[in-house]
């Protein structure tokens, strides 16, 4: 998790400065907004995956439907 902040350079940024316990603060601030950024897409995901499950399902009746 904290490797994908570090890409995007906002980390380096950041740590600069401050002594150590400051600068374990703001990592410890960065992986809290990590796992909040993934817990959301992991949430947005099973929203995706629910959408496509109903898109499925209509699918399925239209060709019934027009079987019938």
């Amino acid at each position: 998790m904290l490797n994908k902040i570090i890409l995007t350079g906002e980390f380096e940024e950041k740590l600069k400065g401050g002594n150590k316990h400051s600068q374990l603060l703001k990592v410890q601030e960065f992986e809290n907004r990590a796992a909040v950024a993934e817990s959301k897409v992991e949430e947005l995901s099973k929203v995706v995956e629910a959408q496509g499950l109903e898109l499925q399902a209509i699918k399925m009746r239209i060709e019934e439907t027009s079987k019938a």
